[in-house]
């Protein structure tokens, strides 16, 4: 009983088999439309078991091995199996089913009907052949050898209809009914049974069958899941670094950034957008330091002598880089080492030559030299993604509650903030619908561009100073994102006019409300606020939901408090009914004093939008050879705004 229960498992992830069939081309008879068909040998098939994995199946065409009573009381006879369409769908019927010489035959008789003529005409002139049919297996005889594939005998199997297919059919899709039996003649075949299967998923050895399938089916899901979630993530660092590779070869080249931006636009591959970067420079032929410089891009040794250098250097500046075995080769090298490696890779000799000389060739500094060293490059490189790097983790407390857009260019963005569509209106029977209307009001603001330079001095390399590749990335990527909260809170705290004449945060927006602490009383005026508020048309209650709490240091405690599920009153006048209200605590520092701020979710309403240029990341970089100074200058570029869109989202307590 037991052996059965678990085939029926295994039976349930084998699904419907469709085997090949032949026709008889002598047996067709025109006046009564029959024709005779092989469906079925003793021929072995490749399919595939959950059990065993790949399979050989056998059907065996022996008279006692094949139910015939279904086909012999008349089966379908279909077009490829498809039973959507009903008895239009049947293109006729099976007669006279019979098993001899190792083969299953069975007599098709079509319909008369005219839309199963032109499948008929096409029976008689040759072009349809395909025969597939579809099949129960009750019970197999499983024989197992070493070194081959299990061999799966059908010893009593049913077939169930006929179709004519245009292809073969799937092997590797394949059903049985849930009777099939298994007996194996490998008696060592260890198969895991009901209590094994009900642990390996977390169950307790006495689950059910019915437990047991569920919680499989629920394992396989997650798992699909995940391999979907790895494939995206894949699919997305892939295409983050095609675009950063494609970015670096133009900025190596000396090209201008908007030709990285069409190659990654178009979806260029990193070795076609390599070819189109030299055929670029042939055609402008860009002047650099004053002299044609011949560029040769990507070789396959120069990259990767470029990413080990990288790699070494970025350990070096900050341990908790890893260091990877092409990084290792350079393990010892400092600044000036790699500056000499990288002239010598290029072909010119620093025998007789200073250090200073050393380090303005592999600049590309030094007049009257023509060199086309990689150190330029890897050192931009490493200072992006050192800056890059610093940018991620520096943190940005405004964006959570506001929303993001972006620049296409400096000029005045307008931001349309849309009110409700007008009511709906009852239509009568027979009337037309009547077209809404849309309330509307305007912002607008400008992109603005911030910078700073990281410069790399000839005496930097010969000082071996790594400043350059750690402290100062990260003051610039902080300073950035300190930069960015300074203009955000400031839209808050300097409450200054919006569209319409009246301040931000004013009575007439209904959005600033009487000083007071956050308490129980307080916050629920401060959601009643931002419930009640009205559409641009002035009529329509939004209903608006607060999330957020936006308060200084000053009422952190007390913020976490009214909100966190772990405070336990002992008393009834302490009880909070604000702990499950999934407000969401943001503390920033330029919110001084006991001013706070309650906030609605800005995929709900428009609160305040911030951009970045179109095109660009948040922080960019871009290098050039230094002609003010000896030596290379990495620049760290920002392009930057916001603006508060709309009031009804956020409402401002001054605080007691």
């Amino acid at each position: 009983m037991h052996s059965e229960i678990l085939m029926e498992v295994l039976e349930r992830k084998i699904e419907n088999l469709q085997t090949r069939a032949q026709f008889i081309p002598a047996s067709l008879n025109e006046e009564n439309r029959t024709i005779d068909v092989v469906f079925a040998t003793e021929t072995p098939v490749r399919t595939f078991s959950w059990e065993d994995g790949v399979v050989d199946e056998v059907l065996s065409c022996e008279p006692g091995n094949v139910r015939m009573d279904r086909f012999n009381a008349g089966v379908p006879v279909l077009d490829n199996h498809d039973r959507s369409k009903g008895t239009k769908g049947q293109l006729g019927t099976v007669e006279n089913v019979r098993v001899q010489n190792g083969q299953c035959i069975a007599t098709l008789r079509f319909s008369k009907r005219a839309s199963v003529q032109e499948t008929w005409d096409d029976v008689k002139d040759g072009i349809l052949r395909g025969i597939s049919v579809g099949y129960s297996v009750h019970k197999y005889e499983v024989t197992k050898q070493d070194g081959q594939r299990p061999l799966y005998r059908a010893v009593d199997w049913e077939p169930l209809e006929i179709s004519f297919a245009p292809v073969q059919a799937d092997h590797n899709s394949s059903v049985r009914n849930s009777e099939t039996k298994i007996i194996e003649t490998n008696q060592n075949q260890i198969t895991m049974d009901l209590k094994a299967r009900a642990l390996a998923v977390g169950l307790p050895e006495t689950a059910s069958l019915q437990d047991v399938e569920r919680a499989e089916n629920e394992a396989k899901t997650r798992r699909e899941n995940e391999l979907t979630a790895q494939a995206a993530k894949a699919a997305t660092e892939a295409e983050r670094k095609r675009s950063n590779d494609i970015t670096e070869a133009v900025r190596a080249a000396g090209l201008k950034s908007d030709f990285a931006s069409k190659l990654i636009k178009e979806g260029t591959d990193i070795n076609k957008s390599r070819e189109l970067i030299i055929d670029e420079i042939a055609k402008t032929n860009p002047e650099i330091n004053g002299q044609n410089r011949s560029i040769t891009i990507g070789s396959e040794q120069t990259d990767k002598v470029r990413e080990a250098m990288s790699n070494a250097l970025e350990h070096r500046a900050d341990p908790t880089n890893e260091l990877n075995d092409k990084g290792r080769e350079f393990r010892g090298f400092d600044l000036f080492g790699m500056a000499r490696e990288c002239v010598e890779q290029s072909g010119q000799s620093t025998r007789g030559m200073s250090k200073r000389e050393i380090a303005m060739i592999a600049l590309n500094s030094e007049r009257g030299y023509n060199s086309s060293s990689d150190f330029p490059y890897i050192l931009a490189n490493v200072i992006n993604k050192s800056l890059r790097k610093e940018y991620d983790i520096a943190e940005a407390t405004f964006k959570p509650w506001t929303s993001q857009g972006s620049f296409t260019d400096f000029k005045e963005k307008m931001v349309v903030q849309l009110g409700d569509v007008s009511k709906m209106e009852a239509i009568a029977e027979g009337a037309e619908y009547k077209s809404g209307t849309f309330g509307e009001a305007k912002e607008s603001y400008r992109a603005v561009k911030y910078g700073k330079i990281i410069p790399i001095s000839w005496e930097a390399i010969i000082n071996d100073d790594l400043s350059a590749f750690s402290r100062i990335p990260r003051s610039i990527a902080n300073q950035a994102k300190l930069l960015q909260n300074d203009i955000v809170y400031s839209i808050l705290t300097d409450n200054a006019n919006m569209n319409d004449g009246v301040a931000l945060f004013h009575a007439t927006h209904s959005n600033l409300v009487n000083g007071s602490a956050i308490n129980v009383p307080n916050l629920q005026t401060s959601r009643a606020a931002i419930r009640t508020q009205r559409g641009v048309d002035g009529k329509t209650l939004l209903n608006l939901v607060p999330r957020f709490i936006v308060c200084g240091p000053t009422n952190e405690l007390t913020a976490y408090q009214y909100t966190s599920t772990q405070f336990v009153p002992t008393k009834n006048a302490d009880m909070n009914p604000m702990y499950n209200t999934q407000l969401q605590i943001v503390i920033d520092p330029r919110i001084s004093g006991n001013e706070w701020y309650l906030m609605a979710s800005p995929g709900q309403v428009d609160t305040i939008e911030y951009s970045f240029l179109d095109g660009e990341a948040e922080i960019f970089t871009e290098q050039r050879i230094g002609f003010d100074v000896d030596g290379l200058q990495i620049k760290a570029r920002m392009v930057f705004g916001a603006k508060a869109i709309d009031w009804r989202g956020m409402v401002k307590n001054p605080g007691a």
